[in-house]
């Protein structure tokens, strides 16, 4: 019996879901939004790029005001 394609990529996002929620639980502000340095970002940042980007690419990903991006050719042949 093949298993359900969206019935697993479901469960795998929930775990996925309630492991950084039990992450972020064990985080206060500080350390949510903590940099190592001016040039490096924190969780939170990263967290809020990786929300954003999920949300453009399995939404509406061709946005009217978004330009789409050359792909680079490979090299290799």
């Amino acid at each position: 019996m093949q298993p359900d394609y969206l019935t697993s990529a479901r469960k795998q996002f929930e775990y996925y879901k309630m492991l950084c929620e039990k992450t972020f639980d064990q985080l206060n502000d500080e350390q949510l939004f903590w940099q190592y340095n001016p040039e490096s970002n924190s969780i939170a940042s990263i967290v809020n790029h990786l929300w954003g980007n999920m949300l453009s690419r399995w939404t509406d990903f061709n946005h009217r005001w978004r330009k789409a991006q050359p792909q680079p050719r490979s090299r290799i042949r």
